[in-house]
């Protein structure tokens, strides 16, 4: 289960690399697209898209924590720690 986390740190430590490597080269009317809600091809500021995307990987990367942490939590509870 640690594994688990240590890969989903060093995805979003890259993720975060990708976003500061885009944040350089980009220009500054740079339009990123983001994919949520309803609709798709939703094109926003090149800071605000790489900002969302960093949170959305910081959301997902503390949900899988949680999980992980609920779950061993669970095997704890049940007699089955391994």
């Amino acid at each position: 289960m640690i594994a688990l986390l240590v890969i989903g740190g060093v995805l979003l430590l890259a993720m975060f690399g990708v976003a500061c490597y885009a944040w350089i080269t980009l220009p500054a009317d740079a339009r990123v697209p983001v994919h949520f809600g309803a609709g798709y091809n939703n094109f926003v500021s090149k800071r605000v898209g790489l900002i969302t995307h960093a949170a959305a990987g910081v959301l997902v990367y503390v949900l899988l924590a949680v999980q992980i942490g609920a779950i061993k939590v669970a095997r704890t509870k049940s007699g089955t720690a391994g």
